[in-house]
């Protein structure tokens, strides 16, 4: 009897032991097949993973005026407006101080500011102008209170162009771009011909009267009629533009 409980006492152990080690390599089984899937969801993200390609741009030339499509008097506008460069009187300044002082003294270094409320107001009132009336945008007036309004190149607005405002020396002798170009290069040896080929306008005799009554004409609200002062005498207006001064070099 004591022999066949001892028997059955290392079946049973036995048993144990196998059942025990059986739970244990199941176990250790669960515990690798995650690092497995893991592995395999590596292997399908590098899969999926596609190499960046890089698509070459296409080229754009530059912007050019086809005379067959674009109608003569754009292209013409279009060069009349890169030709017309208004330098603006601070370049002047540079090579003719003398008469840029005294162009400062005078009413034209001023004109702009004529055009703003409150000012000068009993003169326009006696124009039958309102007095109290904003005119810094009024393009009747800005034509002879700025330079080169209504041109290519010109005064536009204070808010754009407030360096062109007043009546400065392109408004009389015309937009500086071109023969500012010569006069620079050829300072000393350059000839008056020269300039006006590119646009420069001599002021001289009747020429000269003509282009001062494009703003003192019969349509200026400040006339005779209005006060005797108003009269238009060309050589004593011509004094309100600037002094003349011998130039130093012959041209």
């Amino acid at each position: 009897m004591p022999i066949n409980r001892r028997i059955i006492t290392i079946i049973v152990t036995v048993f144990a032991i196998t059942l025990l080690t059986g739970c244990n390599a199941q176990d250790k089984e669960v515990e690798k097949k995650p690092a497995v899937q893991e592995i395999e969801v590596q292997e399908e993200t590098q899969i999926d993973e596609k190499p960046e390609v890089k698509v070459p741009q296409e080229e754009t030339s530059p912007v050019t005026l086809d005379k067959e499509t674009v109608p003569d008097e754009v292209v013409s506008d279009v060069k009349n407006a890169v030709e017309a460069q208004y330098v603006k009187v601070k370049k002047c300044k540079k090579c003719h101080l003398k008469q840029f002082k005294s162009w400062k003294k005078t009413t034209m270094a001023k004109s702009f500011e004529n055009l703003k409320p409150g000012v000068n107001a009993e003169a326009k009132k006696k124009a039958g102008i309102d007095p109290d009336k904003d005119y810094t945008a009024d393009a009747d007036c800005l034509r002879c209170h700025t330079t080169g309004y209504g041109k290519p190149g010109g005064f536009v607005s204070l808010e754009k162009t407030p360096g062109l405002i007043n009546v400065q020396c392109e408004a009389c002798h015309g937009p500086g771009g071109k023969y500012n170009l010569i006069m620079k290069k050829h300072r000393k040896t350059f000839k008056v011909d020269e300039l006006t080929a590119v646009g420069f306008v001599v002021l001289k005799g009747t020429s000269a009267e003509k282009e001062c009554l494009v703003c003192h004409g019969d349509d200026n609200p400040f006339n005779e009629k209005i006060d005797p002062k108003y009269k238009w005498d060309f050589k004593e207006r011509r004094k309100n533009a600037h002094q003349y001064f011998p130039l130093k070099y012959k041209h």
